[in-house]
């Protein structure tokens, strides 16, 4: 069977907990409980003895906070009395993977921030904005992340993955493994490409508009004319060296959480390797000189020397907003790109 379930706010269908009411409608096609709060309401065909429910199936639910509908499922039908026996243990994850949304079914997220999962078969899950988790199981799957800083994670728990469509859509949007780096088989162009599992479990995965792919080692960002890039570019303009991982990753970070390549020229400008290199209190035509020679690897050229010249001395330039510059210049960027086409390595910040 096939069960469409919609959200229409943020819902988490990982860690839920069921709510306990009381039994406000019990007739042969409608269950309603409320305990004032909450209520979900079962649609179906039901039937009933002296003890309660006795059997019946269920066809469509949907829960409410405040009489504001928060989400609701079609597709049944649903043996009852499963249903019921999965809610008294408190196992909403278990309802939803062993009979909701056991077969093939399509997840709509809400504009918020949820957790969605399809469990067993092949989905569909739109995530729609918001920045959502999503756990890709077993079955051949379709993920389309939306709007959002997107987690989508592709072997849950173990699971055995088929042959999914990641699509992350816009946004940051990350594939999370729960192996390392080693394990896997990665081809990329740009933020498109596929993910494979050397030993099958977790399958093989098209990614689409995919900017980061973490593992439990390493992480590997393939925005490279995005947030990692211009974080690679300028921790190499600044410092003329290979970034650490770690530190990399660091900066990632930052700009990740909204800080402009100026911003970030700052700080390096501002730290004890930068003014080893540069000088404590360098010269405008100083300062300028060693830009040429440590992020182009080459002397100054009197045209575009001079124009740098002017721009600082002038004020339309900042220090900061000169290294940015340097760093994102065509020259620079078409030195680094065969360092970084396969996609940048770092360290996941955790601070």
């Amino acid at each position: 069977m096939a069960t469409i379930g919609t959200a229409y706010h943020a819902v988490d269908m990982i860690y839920s907990n069921v709510f306990y009411g009381d039994v406000i409608e019990a007739s042969s096609n409608t269950i309603r409980i409320s305990d004032g709060r909450y209520e979900q309401v079962y649609q179906g065909q039901f039937t009933y003895d002296s003890y309660g429910l006795s059997g019946g199936v269920v066809n469509a639910t949907s829960f409410y906070e405040y009489g504001e509908l928060f989400y609701k499922t079609s597709g049944g039908p649903y043996q009852a009395l499963s249903v019921e026996r999965y809610i008294n243990n408190n196992d909403l994850e278990g309802l939803y993977d062993k009979v909701i949304f056991s077969g093939e079914d399509t997840i709509n997220g809400s504009n918020e921030n949820d957790t969605l999962s399809g469990f067993q078969g092949n989905d569909i899950i739109y995530g729609n904005s918001g920045d959502d988790i999503i756990i890709d199981t077993s079955g051949d799957d379709r993920v389309y992340g939306g709007n959002g800083n997107d987690l989508i994670s592709i072997d849950y728990y173990g699971a055995y993955g088929g042959h999914d469509v990641i699509d992350g859509g816009e946004g940051i949007d990350t594939l999370v493994y729960t192996k390392s780096l080693a394990n896997y088989s990665i081809t990329t162009t740009g933020s498109n490409g596929s993910v494979t599992d050397n030993s099958g479990q977790a399958g093989y995965a098209e990614i689409v508009s995919v900017e980061r792919l973490r593992f439990i080692d390493k992480s590997l960002a393939l925005d490279t004319e995005g947030n990692a890039g211009q974080a690679y570019r300028i921790y190499k303009a600044a410092f003329d060296r290979t970034p650490d991982s770690g530190g990399l990753g660091y900066w990632i970070d930052v700009m990740d959480n909204g800080h402009t390549l100026e911003q970030v020229a700052a700080g390096f400008i501002n730290s004890i390797e930068f003014q080893d290199m540069y000088g404590e209190n360098p010269s405008d035509e100083q300062f300028l000189t060693a830009l040429y020679n440590n992020v182009l690897d080459r002397g100054p050229d009197d045209g575009g020397y001079l124009w740098w010249l002017d721009s600082l001395g002038s004020g339309a330039f900042t220090r900061e907003g000169a290294l940015a510059g340097f760093s994102e210049s065509a020259e620079n960027q078409e030195n680094v790109i065969e360092l970084i086409a396969n996609g940048i390595m770092y360290d996941e910040w955790a601070g």
